[in-house]
């Protein structure tokens, strides 16, 4: 068992540019698509970087508000589950003015078991998983649950 649910860099951790507000997913062995057995975990691993307006609109900790869409493939069936459920806080990033003055940006990562976190069944399936975090969406990862 890993150390499921993580919110620090760890191996897997998709890179996020310092210059890019935006939330990026990878899933094991840093790919955009991955099989994982129905018994076993679901590794899904993120990054954001989020600006002042986001942070206005969603407080000091964005991670919070991180929601994940995973879609059953075959059915279409949609579930929608969060990254952190809890209210501890997060983000480790601050990118501050040059008087220290103002919040610019705030950054932060997640490392999760999707299956454990979103509730889904541990059984045969394909997913389609999209992250949302303010304005911004992630680009689209497929899980292939054997």
């Amino acid at each position: 068992m890993s150390d499921f649910p993580s919110y620090d860099p760890v191996d897997g951790t998709p890179a996020i540019d310092p210059e890019e507000f935006g939330i990026h997913l990878l899933l094991a062995a840093r790919a955009t698509r991955a099989r994982y057995p129905a018994s076993g975990e679901w590794p899904l691993f993120g990054a954001y970087r989020v600006g002042a307006d986001t942070i206005k609109e969603l407080g000091a900790d964005p991670l919070l508000h991180v929601r994940l869409v995973v879609v059953h493939a075959k059915t279409s069936v949609v579930r929608v589950g969060t990254v952190a459920p809890d209210a501890e806080i997060h983000s480790d990033g601050l990118d501050v003015d040059a008087e220290g003055a103002m919040l610019l940006a705030l950054r932060g990562y997640f490392a999760i078991d999707l299956s454990r976190q979103v509730g889904l069944p541990r059984e045969p399936a394909s997913y389609w998983v999209v992250a949302l975090v303010g304005g911004h969406h992630s680009e689209m990862v497929r899980i292939d649950v054997e």
